[in-house]
């Protein structure tokens, strides 16, 4: 499953130290929480869109806002 929280948060991460993302990562950022509503229901045949941006970036924890786009 791709996660688009810890992979936003490992990205700014990255920036801020002024590193290069390759494989393999040297360190990266995991989700200790996700939770999200479904307000309609989704077609079968559509394409869902996450987007996330980081709300704050301190040492080893970070906040990431996401939003889900149909």
């Amino acid at each position: 499953m791709f996660l688009p929280r810890a992979s936003a948060a490992t990205a700014a991460a990255h920036r801020n130290e002024g590193r290069e993302i390759h494989n393999p990562i040297e360190f990266f950022y995991l989700n200790q929480s996700l939770l999200f509503d479904i307000l309609s229901s989704i077609p079968i045949n559509s394409t869902v869109r996450f987007r996330a941006r980081v709300a704050t970036l301190h040492h080893e924890e970070a906040t990431v806002s996401t939003g889900v786009y149909v």
